[in-house]
């Protein structure tokens, strides 16, 4: 069993760098990752997580806006009940 088995786990800065590489470390221990960033790399990062059997899901939210930051914890909490 994996460490992260059943657990949302939500990556700021997922495109590239630490943001990228703690969403692969995350899904390889089993985490649902959400990954979001506004760079067009954030789908090359879900894709290869998907890749290596696991699991993520793309969101394009800008954090420093707080509108989007919002809606997507509104999004969350109705999609997934729980991070």
């Amino acid at each position: 069993m994996k460490r992260l088995e059943n657990k949302i786990a939500v990556v700021t800065g997922a495109s590239t760098g630490i943001g990228q590489a703690s969403s692969k470390v995350l899904a390889q221990e089993g985490a649902h990752v959400l990954a979001l960033d506004i760079a067009d790399e954030l789908d090359q990062t879900v894709e290869d997580i998907k890749q290596n059997g696991g699991q993520a899901t793309a969101y394009k939210v800008d954090i420093s806006d707080e509108q989007q930051v919002e809606q997507f914890a509104n999004d969350l909490k109705q999609q997934y009940g729980r991070i």
